[in-house]
């Protein structure tokens, strides 16, 4: 429902938060998931960026509010970025300000290089497949167990993908 409002391809928030929690396990942690720089929820909000979106840092755990914040990231993110998915998965990493000091590319921090290419690879990947193998965000906001489920199917059936895929995105 996100995806339509603040206009950001689905496959896109998919990718972003299977890069930011899909790793981890159960619901409960991906909900509760916290990063050692304090980013928080499905969507690894950092409490200021919860916060520019109008959510306390208690909000930012909600799975709803944290996708509906997350997405309005991204939709700025696109637009300051021309449409560059690679730019704004840099800028959700990184922060906007990493990618405009680098004069609008990945900036060269390993781990936002390694992030970059895992989104593209999760997101050519989400876009390739069908419906019944990939969680929604609707399904990750309000049956966030099920999707968790979902994930454990999904890592095994695109972690493959995503390596190949990545290095083969068309439209970057």
């Amino acid at each position: 429902k996100y995806s339509q409002q603040y206009g950001v391809d689905e496959a896109f928030i998919r990718a972003i938060i299977r890069q930011e929690t899909g790793h981890l396990v159960t619901a409960n942690r991906m909900v509760r998931a916290v990063s050692p720089a304090g980013a928080g929820g499905v969507g690894q909000l950092m409490p200021a960026t919860a916060a520019r979106f109008g959510l306390s840092s208690a909000e930012r755990f909600d799975p709803e509010k944290n996708i509906m914040a997350a997405t309005r990231y991204l939709s700025i993110l696109l637009k300051m970025f021309n449409g560059n998915i690679k730019l704004a998965a840099a800028g959700y990493n990184a922060g906007e300000g990493a990618v405009k000091k680098y004069h609008n590319t990945v900036p060269p921090y390993a781990e936002t290089e390694k992030y970059v290419y895992r989104v593209a690879g999760y997101y050519t990947a989400f876009r390739q497949a069908t419906e019944s193998t990939v969680p929604s965000v609707q399904a990750v906001s309000t049956g966030i167990q099920q999707s968790a489920q979902a994930a454990g199917q999904l890592k095994q059936n695109t972690q493959q993908a995503a390596t190949s895929a990545a290095a083969n995105v068309p439209y970057w």
